[in-house]
């Protein structure tokens, strides 16, 4: 297993200078359900491998290696100085795929073009040699093989190079039968005569994967695929998948495509959610942004699509909503337009109040006295004591620390504890009561993320109906702040929301209500690509962008090593974007700071030159 590993790291050593092809698809079979794609060619060029010996961390393998084998390490010296020596096609694509025929049929195999077949025939026997592995080339009538190890062959002509190895000890025995049959493969039994696979091939990108969902009827997954096509009367072949990564000058972009069958197609058609988005919730939010995330699909399309696939688990659900909240889920749907902008858009030191662990007044463990007392009976109250009566709470008397007292029969009829003091005025008065526990009310600062949410609506009647079932339910009472509401998340931090017929907004930051107010910010978020997908959402990694406070918050409990690679991450990373288009597609797009070379480039050599602290 260690000399197949070395062989294995020898073979992808060698194909780091190849491009695309023809002749590497001829030994992939028609039939292959996995294929990868790796443009070395482009990859050297953005990377520029070409100067790859001058790298710290080349030189260092280079040093570990010649420690154990100074004649492997003089063999790739050799081939480092001239690659030509491995007869290898040096603009070829390396392809990567399976084969999987039953448990006796059960290999992965890599494919390249080859330039001189007599020169990699030499160029193996050496290296095997070196890796103290037999080789004995055959020849066979059209092709060349020879068994490197019991789990891997190797088979080329004069166009072509592919190297099996064989996934489960079963397959072993027929290594030399299966290097036949796809070396002799016929142009009709060729990957070339699928389709999807050739539109595939001609979008490829740096790195790139092609899966078929005829992978689910091959052994491993023969079981889970009968279970799945008896509980639904969809056909789930001929559906295929594409995965691109390629490197940019200034980002590293992950695209997946799905292609279906024409029955999925139909049914993906008639679940289409798409929306029209609404610009109009980006002003909301100011310009700048931490994270941004929107969704824009059609509520009622998806509403329909969960009633019909979920059935009766649906219809459960529906039923303990509606006695909860007293109104159809439908109609909850039915209120809102399907547009929602999430942001998060700054950090700040915000003091709220909660009520915490302590001595306080629990009312049921309290008798209440018949007999009134007024309120200088309770002694002197300090500013906090009036503060929080005027609040209608209940509060422990100076005077006697079995007693408590509020103001609630006053404030109900629009008094306040000035008025009490100064009347002498009767108040509501309580003995025992005061035990430990989440009691008492508390005050503390907290670095916390200044985070909104707007949402688009078809008017605000199941707003109000929500806004009064909170206001029943929610123990901590919903306060109307003239014209917006607060309440609590968590029972601890602040929240705010308001509403009218078109938009409602719910945020942390109470600036940020009044905003929304009195039409939003001027100069607020604008970000086109929102208007253009289903999902989109975007986080900024430029720890410059953010406080001081923010890093050291981020920096805290690392270790020294951690800390470097935090420090190496900030050096790259910027931002990092995800969007959904449609069913069909989406993307993921890493950006990267500026720099004057190609990001994998860029990447490469900020690792080289941390080498050192890495290895620490």
């Amino acid at each position: 297993m260690k000399s197949l590993k070395l062989l294995l790291v020898l073979s992808v050593a060698i194909s780091f200078t190849f491009c695309s092809s023809s002749d590497s698809l001829k030994v992939i079979p028609k039939d292959t359900n996995v294929v990868a794609v790796v443009d070395f060619y482009s990859l050297i060029k953005k990377g520029q491998l070409d100067e790859i010996t001058e790298l710290k961390i080349f030189k260092g393998i280079k040093k570990e290696i010649k420690n154990e084998n100074k004649k492997l390490s003089k063999f790739l010296s050799n081939l480092t100085d001239d690659p030509t020596l491995t007869g290898l096609k040096f603009t070829s694509d390396i392809f990567m795929f399976l084969i999987d025929e039953g448990n006796d049929q059960k290999y992965t195999a890599f494919s390249m073009e080859i330039n001189d077949d007599e020169k990699f025939a030499e160029f193996l026997e050496n290296a095997m040699e070196k890796l103290g592995l037999d080789c004995d080339i055959e020849n066979e009538e059209n092709y060349n093989y020879a068994l490197s190890t019991s789990e891997a062959i190797w088979g080329w002509d004069e166009d072509k190079l592919v190297l099996l190895i064989a996934t489960n000890y079963s397959s072993r025995k027929n290594l030399e039968d299966t290097i036949e049959t796809i070396m002799e493969l016929d142009e009709e039994d060729q990957i070339s005569e699928n389709e999807e696979f050739v539109n595939f091939h001609k979008n490829k990108k740096d790195i790139s994967l092609w899966v078929s969902s005829n992978l689910m009827k091959s052994s491993e997954f023969a079981g889970m695929y009968d279970e799945i096509t008896k509980e639904i009367d969809y056909d789930l072949e001929d559906n295929y998948a594409s995965f691109f990564i390629n490197f940019d000058d200034d980002n590293i972009s992950f695209k997946a495509k799905f292609t279906p069958n024409s029955e999925i197609q139909e049914l993906m058609d008639e679940n289409d959610w798409s929306n029209s988005f609404n610009d109009d919730l980006l002003k909301n939010f100011p310009n700048k942004n931490n994270l941004v995330g929107s969704i824009s699909i059609n509520p009622m399309a998806f509403y329909n699509n969960i009633e019909q696939q979920d059935g009766k688990e649906f219809e459960s659900f529906k039923s303990d909503f509606e006695e909860e909240l007293g109104f159809e889920l439908k109609e909850l749907f039915e209120s809102f337009k399907g547009n929602a902008v999430f942001s998060l858009y700054g950090f700040e030191n915000i003091e709220y109040t909660y009520m915490g662990y302590g001595y306080g007044f629990n009312k049921n463990k309290a008798k209440l006295l018949e007999t009134k007392h007024t309120i200088d009976n309770a002694g002197t109250l300090s500013s906090e004591q009036k503060r929080l009566l005027n609040q209608g709470k209940t509060i422990q008397t100076p005077k006697y620390p079995r007693n408590s007292i509020n103001i609630k029969n006053l404030l109900d009829r629009g008094g306040n504890v000035e008025e009490a003091i100064e009347q002498n005025m009767a108040v509501i008065w309580y003995e025992g009561g005061r035990e430990y526990g989440r009691y008492v009310e508390k005050t503390k600062k907290e670095y916390l993320p200044l985070m909104g949410m707007s949402m688009d609506l078809n008017g605000n009647k199941i707003m109000k109906k929500l806004v009064k079932k909170m206001s029943e339910n929610n123990n901590n009472e919903i306060k109307k702040r003239g014209d917006y509401y607060e309440t609590k998340f968590e029972n601890r931090y602040p929240l705010f929301f308001a509403f009218n017929e078109e938009v409602c907004f719910i945020t942390n930051d109470e600036k940020s209500i009044k905003k929304f107010k009195d039409g939003g910010y001027d100069d607020s978020l604008s970000n086109s690509e929102m208007s253009d997908n289903m999902f989109y959402s975007y986080l900024n990694l430029d720890l410059d962008d953010y406080s001081k406070e923010f890093e050291k918050k981020m920096k805290d409990g690392m270790s020294r090593s951690d800390e470097k690679l935090f420090e190496i991450w900030n050096e790259l990373a910027k931002s990092v974007e995800f969007k959904v288009e449609d069913n069909y597609s989406f993307e993921m797009t890493f950006n990267t700071k500026e720099s004057d070379t190609n990001t994998l480039n860029n990447i490469i050599t900020l690792l080289d030159d941390n080498y050192k602290k890495l290895s620490l």
